[in-house]
């Protein structure tokens, strides 16, 4: 793992490519609206057919289907703040933890473990990955940019 500074991406000395993440929605109409009740939700992905979205309030990430059913939760018990969320197209999701300062990826599916944690980032939020498979992670506190490998490190 290594980090970037603002000072670095504003000029220009790591030049980052962002993959594009595929769309659930297809049409310029909306496919389906749900609201949930006494939950706190940060950030969502979008994939087809999964829906994740961050439950800070319940610390966990809740999965729906395209119908906006509720599927089943990941990391309960385990996020604190659960922030940022990204899913891959392996059938993984990776989850920023505020709280904890740490990086999760999870297989999505019911009752998952992490397969692995990156431990000792500062107030993570924002993620994604890049064309090589990288994991980038916003830390908004410290004003940096994490670049995680895909195995974590």
């Amino acid at each position: 793992m290594f980090s970037l500074t603002a000072k670095d991406i504003l000029i220009g000395t790591r030049n980052v490519r962002i993959s594009a993440m595929h769309s659930l929605f297809n049409s310029s109409s909306i496919v389906c609206s749900f609201r949930q009740e006494n939950v706190n939700l940060s950030h969502m992905a979008v994939t087809d057919p999964h829906i994740a979205v961050c439950n800070t309030g319940l610390g966990n990430v809740t999965v729906y289907n395209a119908s906006g059913d509720e599927m089943f939760p990941i990391g309960a018990g385990q996020l604190e703040r659960p922030w940022g969320v990204f899913i891959l197209n392996e059938g993984y999701v990776l989850v920023t933890d505020q709280r904890t300062g740490r990086l999760y990826k999870y297989r999505l599916e019911a009752d998952a473990q992490p397969t692995w944690v990156c431990d000792n980032l500062t107030w993570p939020s924002g993620i994604c990955v890049d064309g090589g498979g990288n994991i980038l992670v916003t830390s908004n506190k410290a004003k940096i940019i994490h670049v995680i490998s895909s195995e974590g490190e």
